[in-house]
């Protein structure tokens, strides 16, 4: 068996309010308990035959619990709909006129004499909806349809961050594959690969990270599919090791489970050395690629979500896919977003700080579209913002981050770096955790050491989206030592892949000025001119003023004028 059967959730009701019938499988109960376990919480009642098998005899005592009910509740799968018992439920309903709606993971192709028999009764369909959407779906469903009130401030929270525990996005981690069959010791070590995963993603404060407890039940020749449908999760990983003497090879994957598609794999090669050390090395490096590529996948999901089907997790989402255009309008979708998920869930850290990193971030790059006024309201919000973050979930380190940019604007460098020490180690295996301390770092004037940071950073997560502020960032560590050259090449880089970003043009200025390319210099200011037109030369006070000062001093030596930066 692959799988252990879950036991029923809860008793069937048996009362007299209305309640919904629930027709399924019984081999679907991995699928089907925990979802009606979950309308269970949010108050709503439920009668299921709390052990019906595709050979028994449907009863008349389930056709009275049938005919009294308000309606019924469909979970439809291959197994259900070839169901003799499930079919008889079904017709037995349509010929009474009862209210039905249909559930399932993915669009069926139902029979055709039950696609007649159904017509045009509504589906809710999982698709690629993250688990919130679909949630929200099946709720308003459930109200249009049956007319039954749902309370949804009855569902269990996660006090992790202030936000519905099924609202986020969601992540198993299998049990490892210990290829070594002669060496017994290995098969621990593959359950101690999968645990500290676990330990570790859920260190990020980002996922709904599902326990291992949950998992384990499960063996490493599970189909993975069926294993996400089982336990509601969106993303699945899975992994192997194998020895080969004294090296060690780790191979780990991760699947998004509503298209059944691969979407990051990596093998890890290695000495054995201290096992726990290597168990966490690894951890480290997996978890921090393992972010982005979820967080990119969440976001384009996201971004093609219809506004009606949003929670406050897909709000944030699409507002970090706003965010990371890195420009003025996307900063603006971004606060829009991030305001309305606020709004939504007002203990959610997330988009608290995200507040604060764009209000920030907007200064940073696009002073010039505010007023005075207007830029000091955005640093009294944003400030404000970064605060509350910490507050509402003083373990999320992003918050920190957001606090730590406006620490150091304020000529607080000390408390900015002993701040980023602290998210670092909360989060170990953060790509931004990393970057932050690398650039708190950076304005203690320790810039050989905040490069070291910046390459471990994208040691890291070499493919993060956050890769064309850190090119920039470890440039000016290059340029304050001197190291002309290399700065130019960073920012070079950090143009390519972001070409109206206001920084790597400014370095790029500055590097041909101290090189003595006088044509340079002028080629420079005119590609600073024409991809960053709203450009204002106060926006350099907004990182720091007195850094910004020098650069406002270097910019004008090196030539720039006002007049070439206007809207």
């Amino acid at each position: 068996m692959l799988y252990q059967e879950r036991k029923p959730p809860f008793k069937s009701y048996t009362g007299t309010e209305p309640y919904l019938f629930v027709s399924y499988a019984h081999v679907d109960a991995n699928w089907v308990y925990p979802k009606i376990e979950w309308l269970h919480e949010c108050g709503i009642r439920i009668w299921f035959d709390e052990g019906i098998t595709g050979g028994a005899t449907w009863t008349a005592e389930v056709a009275s619990f049938l005919e009294k009910s308000a309606g019924v509740l469909f979970f439809a799968s291959p197994d259900s709909v070839a169901s003799r018992n499930v079919n008889n439920e079904l017709h037995f309903a349509i010929d009474s006129e009862l209210p039905l709606l249909i559930v399932s993971e993915e669009p069926q192709l139902l029979p055709a004499g039950l696609r007649l028999a159904l017509g045009p009764q509504q589906a809710v369909i999982r698709g690629d909806l993250s688990l919130a959407g679909f949630q929200g779906k099946l709720i308003n469903s459930i109200a249009d349809i049956f007319g039954i009130d749902v309370n949804q401030e009855s569902a269990a929270k996660d006090n992790l961050s202030g936000i519905d525990a099924q609202e986020r996005t969601s992540i198993a981690v299998m049990p490892f594959r210990n290829q070594s069959l002669d060496n017994e010791d290995d098969l621990f070590l593959a359950q101690g690969m999968a645990e500290i995963l676990v330990y570790a993603l859920q260190s990020l404060r980002m996922f709904s990270v599902i326990s291992s407890e949950s998992t384990q039940s499960y063996n490493p020749e599970t189909d993975l599919r069926r294993a996400a449908k089982d336990l509601s999760a969106d993303f699945v990983i899975s992994g192997t090791l194998r020895r080969s003497k004294s090296r060690l090879r780790v191979t780990v994957s991760m699947m998004d489970s509503r298209t059944a598609l691969q979407i990051w794999s990596k093998r890890y090669d290695c000495n054995e050395e201290d096992v726990f050390e290597l168990e966490d090395r690894l951890a480290r490096e997996i978890v921090a690629a393992i972010e982005p590529e979820v967080v990119l996948q969440e976001m384009r999901r996201a971004s093609r979500l219809k506004t009606q089907d949003k929670a406050a997790w897909d709000l944030f989402l699409e507002g970090q896919w706003q965010f990371n255009s890195m420009t003025f309008e996307g900063f603006s979708k971004a606060r829009d977003l991030w305001t309305k998920a606020r709004e939504m869930a007002p203990n959610f850290a997330q988009p608290v700080a995200g507040l604060g990193g764009v209000a920030m971030y907007s200064l940073l790059h696009h002073r010039g579209r505010f007023s005075d006024t207007e830029a000091e309201q955005l640093r009294k919000e944003g400030l404000r913002f970064a605060k509350e973050a910490v507050a509402l979930d003083p373990s999320y380190p992003i918050g920190h981050i957001a606090l730590v940019g406006f620490m150091i604007h304020q000529g607080m460098y000390e408390q900015a770096l002993n701040t980023a020490i602290q998210a670092q180690k909360m989060c170990p295996a953060s790509f931004k955790v990393h970057e932050c301390l690398a650039f708190s770092l950076m304005r203690s004037g320790k810039f050989e050491e905040a490069i070291k940071e910046y390459d471990k950073a994208e040691r890291l997560s070499p493919r993060d989206p956050g890769l064309p502020e850190l090119y920039n960032q470890r440039g000016a560590c290059h340029f304050f030592l001197g190291a002309f050259s290399k700065a130019l090449e960073q920012a070079e880089t950090s143009l390519n892949a972001q070409p109206h970003y206001v920084w790597p043009h400014i370095f790029r200025v500055l590097c041909y000025y101290n090189m003595d390319s006088r044509d340079m210099t002028l080629g420079a200011l005119q590609d600073f001119a024409r991809e960053v037109p709203d450009f204002h030369i106060d926006q350099l006070l907004e990182l720091d003023p007195a850094l910004g000062s020098i650069f406002i001093e270097g910019l004008q030596v090196a030539g720039w004028q006002p007049e070439a930066h206007s809207l």
